[in-house]
């Protein structure tokens, strides 16, 4: 491009950007902005509310429905043995069992309390 094509591109366009609309054009262009605006967040709000609202009504019965099957009855689990039956016996148990004697003396003097200095 030449300097004087330059030159008359930058006069077309001085000359174009200092127009604007008339004031009853650019209030309807606001108007029609301000009423797609309002729309389109009302038609974006909506679905997301509706699938929040299933959300919440989910939960609350999914949480309801496990309060409900974990609640404790009061009664023994009728598998097993009543509550406090098994206190005790693994102790004596362990009490009971036959250990062998310890391998040096080293071993014994830790294990015994009345010999340990």
């Amino acid at each position: 491009m030449s300097d004087h094509e330059l030159d008359a591109l930058a006069r077309l366009y001085r000359q174009h950007a200092r127009e604007a609309p008339a004031g009853h054009v650019d209030a309807q262009i606001l108007a029609l902005a301000t009423r797609g605006a309002a729309a389109h967040r009302a038609s974006h709000v909506w679905p997301w509310l509706a699938v929040g609202m299933a959300a919440s009504l989910a939960l609350v019965i999914g949480l309801h429905l496990s309060a409900v099957v974990t609640a404790p009855t009061g009664r023994a689990p009728a598998d097993g043995p009543p509550p406090g039956y098994d206190d005790g016996r693994t102790r004596n148990y362990l009490v009971g069992m036959d250990i062998d004697p310890p391998a040096s003396s080293v071993a014994g003097t830790l294990r015994d309390r009345m010999h340990t200095p």
